[in-house]
């Protein structure tokens, strides 16, 4: 049986905080299988319940139960005559070994299999202004390897690459954690455009100056930092006629007609480009994967997938 082990570092001067110490190291042994116990008590809510889950005795349940607190060197549970509680050290290990066990399972789903066809799920993080780009790597990837699935989530945080809360991200941003691995893949242009109909009406600036007189969209913060951002508020004269808190909120805004807006070049076919040649600020396109994760086959075939996909798109 797999055993998970702890190490103790107090300071070994102090005589009461040393045989503390010797006790936590003879019990810190803990049997992954009675940790899985746990998490399944903490599901059921009572011994009965987790031994009919597992196909146990109710008394063998309570038993190993028993020991794992023995282990632990503390009370896990408070039994009762209608189920049982954990006390805050048994939540504490109980949510411990959930994540574990979660953890090992979708470590174990994405193992390489020697001679078998690429399979496992690659978690992508990125602006929902890359959404479309990215869905075409996943079609051009999901053709060529079948097995491998994938989820996607579109939103403006920075996602925790270092605690794994996706594989892969792509970011306009550096934020220098040393265990992630950065590629810049391109620029993003970016130009003032406008809807056609919204020009009819209120006519195009042929000088920078004349962008006072228009009514423009940009960002809620903390979006509205972008340089293109800063470049189009510091070159009106008011404020956003709306202010949107993700880029398929400003792009639609701007086929509205609701003004002008200051958009990445590769998604604003179909709008009027205002002032063209002027010098907006581009954005680096950062391809950023956990070194780990950049090992699995899975994850190496999307990356490349989505660096062909970055570098067709115009």
């Amino acid at each position: 049986m797999g055993l998970i082990y702890a190490r103790c570092g107090c300071p070994k001067t102090e005589i009461g905080a040393q045989s503390l110490c010797m006790d936590a190291q003879r019990n810190a042994a803990l049997d992954w299988s009675d940790l899985q116990l746990l998490v399944t008590v903490r599901a059921a809510g009572s011994m009965l319940r987790a031994a009919r889950r597992l196909g146990l005795a109710a008394s063998t349940v309570s038993r190993r139960m028993t020991s794992l607190e023995h282990a632990a060197g503390v009370s896990l549970v408070e039994r009762g005559t209608d189920g049982v509680r954990m006390t805050p050290a048994g939540e504490a290990l109980a949510a411990c070994g959930a994540e574990l066990e979660t953890g090992l399972g979708r470590a174990l789903r994405e193992l390489p299999r020697p001679g078998a066809a690429m399979t496992g799920t690659v978690r992508v993080s990125a602006g929902d202004g890359f959404a479309d780009t990215v869905v075409s790597a996943v079609a051009a990837c999901a053709a060529e390897h079948p097995g491998i699935s994938f989820e996607l989530a579109l939103e403006e945080r920075v996602v925790n690459l270092v605690r794994r809360e996706a594989d892969v991200a792509l970011r306009t941003v550096h934020a220098g954690e040393t265990s992630l691995v950065y590629r810049k893949v391109r620029l993003l242009d970016y130009g003032v455009y406008a809807d056609a109909r919204y020009l009819a009406t209120r006519g195009s600036p042929r000088r920078l100056a004349e962008l006072e007189r228009h009514d423009w969209v940009g960002f809620t913060p903390p979006l509205d930092r972008i340089p293109s951002q800063r470049w189009l508020r510091a070159r009106t004269a008011k404020p956003p006629r709306l202010a949107a808190s993700s880029f398929t909120a400003l792009l639609a805004a701007t086929r509205a007609g609701l003004g002008v807006a200051a958009l990445p070049v590769l998604s604003a076919a179909g709008l009027v480009p205002v002032l063209p040649g002027s010098d907006l600020p581009a954005l680096p396109i950062w391809l950023v994967v956990h070194r780990d994760a950049r090992k699995l086959p899975h994850v190496s075939a999307f990356m490349q997938a989505l660096i062909n996909e970055l570098g067709r798109a115009s």
